[in-house]
């Protein structure tokens, strides 16, 4: 009698196994296509330019770190570096490459930027350019897209500079 009740056990525990193994997979989750509007409000940590009064040289680095405020997804921090690709004193404007990790509380969204930074009469800068994301992580897992952005800085000591950055994602 016992043996029968292990055999029956046995079969009931194959016969699950079995089922389990029949049921399909769930399905990947096909990304979705988001209106994006970030706004990136942030202050410089480091630089390896010789003169922070002076222009920067080709080939300098910065790092600022701040606060990020994405729609949709919340308010998060963000670091980011920049490097100085080129400069031209004759327009008062550089351009620059840069990458971004920006963390949330859904996950994290990494990034490059391309753009170029003009100094204005009063000392101010402004910026444009366009970010690509790179990766994400949790809710952002795959992500891809292009966001357009403007920026600017009244360029003194202590001073912000702002970001506003939009366009689509998908993830």
């Amino acid at each position: 009698m016992a043996a029968f009740r292990r055999v029956g056990a046995l079969l009931l525990t194959l016969s699950a196994i079995g089922w389990l193994a029949a049921v399909p997979a769930p399905a990947v989750r096909a990304g979705r296509k988001h209106e994006i509007k970030l706004t990136i409000v942030e202050n410089q940590i480091s630089t390896t330019s010789p003169s922070p009064a002076g222009p920067p040289r080709v080939g300098s680095t910065t790092v600022h770190a701040g606060v990020a405020s994405l729609t949709p997804g919340g308010h998060g921090a963000v670091v980011d570096k920049v490097t100085i690709t080129s400069l031209s004193l004759a327009t008062r404007s550089a351009t620059f490459k840069g990458s971004a990790m920006s963390s949330f509380l859904n996950g994290t969204l990494s990034a490059e930027s391309v753009g170029r930074a003009t100094i204005h009469i009063d000392g101010s800068v402004t910026f444009i350019g366009i970010t690509t994301f790179t990766s994400g992580t949790g809710a952002y897992r795959g992500v891809t897209g292009h966001l357009r952005f403007t920026g600017g800085s009244r360029n003194q000591p202590g001073s912000v500079t702002t970001f506003r950055l939009a366009g689509t994602a998908i993830y």
